[in-house]
């Protein structure tokens, strides 16, 4: 018998080998699932029978009910999030029975909900959506007519680290904190959200950050209103960083109409603040801030009794490059820091408007002038910036001795004719 090689055996072993690997990766394989989802059908069901890594594709549609996410790193989504015509159609309806949407299992940045009206969620906490100890991430979602008992009339995030963006909030409340978004021991990421005609009993009507370090990028706030502090923005004992936002129009009864701030270090950069009224600090109200700095931020037309662009009680916030003007009846109530580049009280005065004049050809004669005066002396205007030793004037045409308007218009006509009628004769 010829004896076996031992590159058979090695060959051998390496295919064996190769064999249990492949039938260990098949074995451990999770294959993700799209679930499609039509009007009638129930979200819900789908959430059930899904798996990690699915996706649930929800088609237009009205869909009354509560819904869970259940702990699932899933994607529940409209048949285009990116489509604004698509997601007003594609409607999550809570029926006044509850949050429209809850992640409290435990839900991580793979639980992913996008493009849906959400809207008619009434509950304690969180009407439209309430996230306890869960970070989502919910994106291109429209957050209309969801009340709250107590927090976050639109979206409740209690000790979470949710991502939200590109949303709108529009007319919700909340009896108490936050009408629009109610953050609490929940360092969110809010980033190219709009807070439009949200309404809080007390605080925070756009926003409420509590005992966190949120950040808002990018946001609008207009036209919130808050029945006590902070109509576009109220964070108690925080240090949110809000970049790159405008607050617009928003209202407090009590104090800030913009924005309020108490305690710790808030970080406020390239912020805008039009229009904002409450009965102190119109445009913003800081009380015992420790290191709150405002940069490059500007604070106009912003009203209230007192403070209308600023009210600092305790505290003296680090401006830098900020202006601060035409506020009313005041720019800044309480001390600042005055650091660089600051323009508080008044405007910079407006640019010099520039005069540009050109050669005016008047008879035989040239002059400097506006296009306006020349035209009115009946010249010919040479145009901007021309001058009167470097152009040449046309020829003037003697005969031209009238227009329709008793002078020269360029036009030797009956005009002229009449004119020469009656002076026919001897001169005087």
């Amino acid at each position: 018998m010829r004896p076996r090689s031992d590159h058979h055996h090695n060959r051998t072993i390496a295919q064996v080998a190769l064999a249990c690997l492949s039938f260990m990766a098949a074995a451990n394989l999770v294959i993700a699932n799209e679930i499609h989802i039509y009007p009638g059908e129930s979200i819900q069901a789908a959430i059930d029978a899904a798996a990690d890594g699915d996706e649930i594709i929800v088609y237009p549609g009205t869909y009354t009910g509560q819904i869970d996410l259940q702990g699932k790193a899933i994607t529940l989504r409209s048949t285009d999030p990116a489509d604004p015509a698509t997601v007003v159609s594609t409607i999550l309806d809570g029926g006044q029975l509850g949050s429209v949407i809850t992640c409290s299992s435990g839900e991580g940045p793979d639980t992913v909900i996008a493009g849906f009206v959400i809207t008619n969620g009434s509950a304690t906490n969180g009407g439209g959506m309430h996230s306890y100890y869960s970070s989502p991430t919910v994106s291109d979602c429209t957050f209309i007519g969801n009340s709250a008992d107590t927090w976050g009339g639109g979206m409740c995030n209690d000790h979470c680290q949710s991502t939200v963006s590109n949303c709108t909030f529009f007319d919700n409340s909340a009896q108490v904190w936050g009408g629009g978004l109610f953050n609490i021991y929940s360092n969110s990421t809010v980033y190219n959200c709009t807070f439009i005609n949200n309404l809080t009993g007390d605080h925070g009507g756009g926003i409420y950050n509590g005992y966190c370090s949120a950040l808002i990028a990018s946001c609008t706030f207009t036209g919130n209103t808050s029945l006590a502090w902070g109509g576009g923005m109220f964070s108690d004992c925080s240090s949110p960083t809000v970049v790159d936002c405008t607050f617009t129009n928003n209202s407090a009864v009590e104090g800030a109409g913009g924005m309020f701030f108490d305690y710790y270090s808030p970080i406020v950069v390239g912020c805008t603040l039009t229009g904002n009224a409450a009965g102190l600090g119109g445009g913003m109200f800081n009380v015992m801030v420790t290191g709150l700095t405002v940069t490059d931020c500007t604070l106009t037309a912003n009203s209230a009794d007192i403070g209308g662009g600023m009210r600092n009680v305790n505290c003296s916030p680090k401006l830098v490059e900020c202006t601060v003007a035409g506020n009313i009846p005041d720019q800044i109530d309480g001390s600042f820091g005055d650091h660089i580049g600051n323009i508080i009280g008044e405007y910079p005065p407006p640019p010099t408007p520039v005069t540009l004049t050109g050669a005016c050809c008047l008879g035989d004669g040239c002059l400097a002038a506006t296009e306006a005066e020349c035209t009115a002396a009946a010249g010919v205007y040479l145009g901007d910036g021309t001058d009167c030793e470097t152009s040449s004037c046309p020829e003037p045409c003697i005969a031209d001795i009238t227009g329709p308007d008793a002078v020269p218009d360029g036009a030797v006509d009956v005009h002229d004719l009449l004119e020469l009628l009656a002076a026919w004769g001897m001169c005087p």
